[in-house]
C-alpha cells in the first residue's frame, strides 16, 4: 500500500482509504460520497515507474540533497507549538472557560496548519538512512527500489514530498495513467 496515507481525492481533497471490492484492493475516497476510486495495485505500480524513472536521471541526486535541516527542524517546532495550543484549548473546555462551539472553531482553524507542519517536517531525512538514500538515485534506481521495503519505500516518497491525487475519471473498463496526478515538492 505505498500511496496509503500519501493520496489525496483529486475532487474533494480528502484522504484515501483502501476497500476490498470484487476481489480487488481500492483507493478510495473517504468522504461519505466516495468520489473517487482506483485499483490499489494500478495506482501504486504507476507510482514506482515514476518515481524510478525520476531517480534514473543524472541530476536525481539534487532531489535528496537536503539542506533544509533547520526548515524541518522550524516545522517541527511549529508543530508541537499547534498541538499545544489544541491541547490548551481542550483543558479549557474540560474547565468550562470554552463552550463546544468555540472548541470546534479552535480545532477546524488548528488542524490544517498541524497537517502541514507535520508533511513539511516529514520531508527531511530523518528516519530514513541516510547511506539508502546516497545509493539509490542513478542508472540502478529500480533495483535499489526493489530492495527497499514498503515502509522505505514511503518514507523516500515523503521525503521526495510526492503528492498522489486520484482525479475524477471518465467511464470505461481498464486503468488510465491520466487519472492519476503524481506532484514532486518542487512543483508546490
Amino acid at each position: 500500500m505505498l500511496s496509503y496515507g500519501i493520496g489525496e481525492c483529486g475532487k474533494c481533497g480528502s484522504a484515501l482509504r483502501v476497500l476490498k471490492r470484487y476481489g480487488h484492493e481500492l483507493y478510495v475516497c473517504n468522504a461519505p460520497s466516495g468520489c473517487v476510486g482506483r485499483r490499489r495495485e494500478w495506482v501504486d505500480d504507476l507510482v514506482e515507474r515514476v518515481v524510478i524513472a525520476r531517480l534514473s536521471k543524472p541530476d536525481a541526486r539534487d532531489l535528496l540533497r537536503r539542506d533544509d535541516d533547520a526548515a524541518g527542524a522550524h516545522a517541527r517546532e511549529r508543530a508541537e507549538g499547534i498541538r499545544a495550543r489544541l491541547a490548551e484549548a481542550a483543558d479549557a473546555y474540560a474547565d468550562g472557560e470554552i463552550d463546544r462551539a468555540q472548541l470546534s472553531r479552535i480545532t477546524a482553524r488548528l488542524r490544517p496548519e498541524l497537517d502541514e507542519a507535520e508533511r513539511e517536517s516529514a520531508r527531511t531525512i530523518r528516519g530514513v538512512a541516510p547511506e539508502l538514500i546516497a545509493q539509490l538515485p542513478g542508472p540502478v534506481a529500480a533495483e535499489r527500489w526493489a530492495g527497499l521495503s514498503v515502509t522505505q519505500r514511503r518514507a523516500l516518497l515523503i521525503v521526495l514530498g510526492v503528492g498522489v491525487r486520484v482525479l475524477p475519471g471518465r467511464g470505461g473498463p481498464g486503468f488510465k495513467p491520466e487519472s492519476i496526478a503524481i506532484t514532486w515538492h518542487a512543483d508546490e
